[in-house]
């Protein structure tokens, strides 16, 4: 498979149970088959660490706003869509096969928006405990409300 990012040869890295293709040649991004994120995302997070600073070439340039070609669909395009409501991350993905390309550095940011996101809950979880506690009642789903548009 070649890269969709610079066309270079993907090459298999396995990350814990899971056998990920990475362009290790160049760019050092990361295709991952339907299903596979989010296997990494929960099984496999420390063997996810070697794939966040893979050997790269970076000096090759990247076109961010190039349309992109599934490297498991021949002749598909990739969607892009956020991943978040703030639009700060943004991922690439087959409507066909379901795979998700990943350019360097976006896993770890995925990790780190993951991270933040449990820790926000854990704090949303704690005030509605609190109030449930001290018996806020019908007034406690409006604080549930109230706390998510905070965080």
């Amino acid at each position: 498979m070649n890269c969709p990012a610079c066309s270079s040869k993907l090459t298999p890295q396995n990350a814990g149970n899971l056998e990920l293709d990475v362009c290790t040649e160049s760019c050092g991004g990361i295709w991952f088959d339907a299903g596979e994120l989010e296997k990494l995302d929960h099984a496999d997070e420390n063997a996810a660490d070697s794939l966040l600073r893979p050997l790269t070439n970076q000096k090759v340039p990247l076109d961010r706003a190039r349309g992109r070609q599934c490297p498991k669909c021949p002749g598909t395009s990739l969607a892009r869509q956020f991943y978040d409501s703030q639009y700060e991350i943004e991922i690439d993905y087959c409507l066909r096969c379901g795979g998700i390309w990943l350019d360097l550095g976006e896993l770890e940011t995925l990790r780190q928006h993951n991270k933040d996101k449990s820790a926000q809950q854990a704090i949303i979880d704690g005030f509605l405990a609190a109030a449930q506690r001290s018996g806020a009642g019908a007034g406690a789903e409006r604080l549930r409300a109230v706390l998510r548009l905070l965080f």
